[in-house]
């Protein structure tokens, strides 16, 4: 008994803790601009740029909403 619950516990922490790290990220450029520096990417659509950390990870949902004005390089 003791390992099912031991292993129900760790298999929840996991689903729990992945999905966590996902954030939203809005694509705010105001010209043509690289995929990978931060103040192109916002928190919120039309937000203020992310200083720092605010490139997307492979874990996080990003949106061309049209608040960027120019297109993302992808390089």
């Amino acid at each position: 008994m003791r390992p099912l619950i031991l292993t129900l516990c760790v298999s929840f922490l996991l689903c729990v803790s992945n999905t966590a790290t996902a954030a939203n990220r809005f694509w705010i450029a105001s010209s043509s601009s690289n995929w990978n520096i931060s103040t192109n990417w916002a928190t919120t659509s039309g937000g203020p740029a992310i200083a720092v950390g605010g490139v997307p990870s492979t874990t996080d949902v990003v949106a061309f909403d049209g608040n960027g004005l120019e297109i993302a390089l992808l390089i």
